[in-house]
């Protein structure tokens, strides 16, 4: 006789027999005694049946699960409830499309506030800002930088003012490295440039900027009429007391260069000096002149250091007037003879 598989217990069961002699399920209605009644019929195939049996005789713990019922049960709930239906908790017609809207708006409303937030931390933090600066001063003919400069000068900061503090930064790199180890351990170099919060990006990330405090600049000299000329810029010096003098306000930190410069007799006279301003200053720019009397050879020629200044007269004088005297200067008197020259030297010291 043929053999086949029943349908509730998957046992071989001869091919003529209307109930399984394993579990009495009627093997033609497809019906399981010992349950429910309204219990649905259900197909099950060849390997369903070997599974079966194989789980049965080699798990004993498995003989007590009912997995006809767990597939029924589960048949069951997707018939009653859909995925949809899952996560639609209030029904549609309770909610207009500008409800939906709304709610839809808020929702990616929300999430773009919460990353542009967590965006805006990151790129707005004080050690990438910080690393901005230092960028610009280990590098300070990179422009850009006037925008990441804060001062108490009433002008708006420009390229052209910073000058003075780059020129600083590359003729002093060692004191570049000293000034960046300062403001990224929250500290001030040379107690005026420091690392300061001024204002905010969209109103909430803190903006820092590079506080650069500015000085006065007092220089002086020893002779009417003269200018100073300050990184070229020229000043008109007034008498002061005894001296000439002009203050320059408001200068930014940084590495000035002055020149005074004086016409004297007809000589045009200058004396230069290089700053670093990190303070109020007074600097003492004088031209040390002298007015003396030469005498010698009638007509005979003066040369101060190699250079000739004035002709003796017939009564062999001649008068310097405002000349510029250092500790290194020589005079010499040159005459000449019937075709021979003669050199004189004047043996007079200055200082």
């Amino acid at each position: 006789m043929s053999i086949r598989y029943c349908f509730n217990c998957g046992h071989k069961i001869n091919k003529a027999d209307i109930y399984c002699t394993y579990c009495g399920a009627n093997q033609k209605t497809r019906i399981v005694p010992n349950s429910e009644a309204e219990r649905k019929r259900i197909l099950l195939t060849r390997r369903d049946f070997k599974k079966v049996n194989k789980y049965r005789n080699n798990k004993k713990w498995f003989n007590n699960v009912d997995f006809l019922a767990l597939r029924q049960k589960w048949i069951k709930f997707n018939q009653n409830y859909s995925f949809k239906h899952l996560f639609n908790y209030l029904p549609k017609s309770q909610l207009s499309k500008r409800k939906q809207h709304l709610i839809i708006g808020l929702l990616v409303g929300g999430c773009s506030v919460l990353f542009l937030s967590f965006w805006g931390m990151n790129y707005y933090s004080r050690d990438n800002q910080l690393s901005q600066i230092t960028n610009y001063l280990e590098n300070p003919a990179k422009k850009g930088f006037a925008e990441y400069i804060v001062s108490d000068k009433a002008e708006t900061i420009n390229e052209n003012d910073l000058k003075p503090f780059r020129n600083f930064l590359v003729k002093n790199p060692t004191e570049t490295n000293s000034l960046i180890k300062a403001i990224s351990h929250n500290k001030s170099y040379k107690n005026s440039i420091r690392l300061i919060k001024d204002g905010a990006y969209w109103l909430v990330f803190p903006r820092y900027k590079l506080n650069l405090p500015t000085y006065s600049l007092t220089v002086t000299t020893n002779h009417a009429n003269s200018k100073l000329n300050i990184n070229n810029s020229y000043k008109s010096m007034t008498k002061k007391d005894s001296k000439f003098a002009v203050s320059v306000n408001k200068l930014i930190v940084g590495q000035y260069n002055l020149t005074t410069q004086v016409k004297l007799s007809g000589r045009n006279l200058s004396t230069s000096k290089s700053i670093n301003l990190f303070t109020n200053q007074t600097v003492k720019m004088d031209i040390k002149t002298l007015t003396f009397v030469v005498q010698s050879l009638p007509n005979a020629s003066i040369y101060i250091n190699n250079k000739k200044v004035a002709t003796l007269n017939n009564h062999g004088k001649a008068t310097i007037s405002n000349y510029p005297i250092t500790n290194k200067t020589k005079i010499f008197v040159s005459y000449e003879n019937d075709g021979n020259c003669q050199i004189f030297c004047v043996n007079r010291s200055f200082s």
